[in-house]
């Protein structure tokens, strides 16, 4: 049961927006959900930080529904400034019927989980940048699935005692690149089930699969990652139409 749910359907939530906010899913509440949230297009997580009282509970962040036995669809949308504490999962998402839609993570600060940080569940395409997770457990969890395409930018991956990989794939189908990628603690970098592995404890590059070019492209360096811009503020005075019209008044 989740504290708070917003969004709603397959493809129809739009303009979904939830900003600095705290939610806290106190004590004795095994089966909580921080926040259970779908946006499509256009919405953003922003500021929010969710705790459990007691480190129990599913999940901190579920981008995970089912409605009339369908699995919708989250994304595309940003999720940038969160913090998760405790809980099985920090965050949980994942579909199975298009897996096409993306979400993009900035600035994800996760601990004391117990089952992973980030679960993926079947598969869903994201891109997660400054990502610093402390924690006994993997720090991403990718489940077998049909495929997923994954990227790591820019993270700090620490695990505590006895801690395995801080990246566990269970599926040779999902691809995975690693940018700018630390772990401390963990035996290993990044396991995958029967395949490759990456034990180092810092990696400026890696891919799981070969690059795939079209024509021959000369590339020299890699561009650097810009800062997503910041959200204009409302409201303004006033908004004005291309001939000067007013479309909405003073507020």
């Amino acid at each position: 049961t989740p504290v708070l749910q917003l969004g709603r359907t397959a493809n129809e939530s739009f303009g979904v927006y939830v900003e600095g906010l705290g939610i806290e899913t106190g004590s004795g509440n095994p089966g909580a959900v921080g926040l259970d949230y779908q946006a499509h297009n256009v919405g953003a997580i922003r500021d929010v930080r969710i705790r459990s009282g007691d480190g129990a509970g599913v999940a901190g962040l579920k981008l995970k529904r089912s409605e009339g036995g369908t699995e919708l669809t989250p994304g595309p949308h940003l999720v940038k400034g969160l913090t998760v504490d405790g809980f099985d999962r920090g965050v949980w998402l994942g579909e199975n019927r298009s897996g096409i839609c993306h979400v993009t993570f900035e600035q994800i600060s996760l601990r004391n989980q117990r089952k992973a940080g980030f679960h993926f569940d079947t598969r869903l395409h994201a891109s997660i940048r400054q990502l610093t997770c402390d924690n006994h457990c993997p720090a991403i969890l990718l489940e077998r699935s049909w495929g997923a395409a994954l990227l790591l930018s820019e993270a700090r991956l620490t695990g505590k005692a006895n801690a395995g990989a801080a990246i566990v794939n269970h599926s040779g189908h999902n691809r995975i690149h690693l940018h700018s990628v630390r772990r401390r603690g963990y035996a290993k970098l990044l396991q995958t089930s029967g395949g490759a592995e990456v034990t180092d404890t810092k990696v400026d590059s890696w891919n799981s699969h070969p690059a795939t070019m079209v024509g021959t492209p000369d590339i020299k360096e890699v561009s650097p990652v810009l800062e997503t811009p910041e959200p204009s503020r409302y409201p303004p005075d006033s908004w004005q139409g291309h001939a000067g019209q007013e479309l909405i008044g003073t507020y």
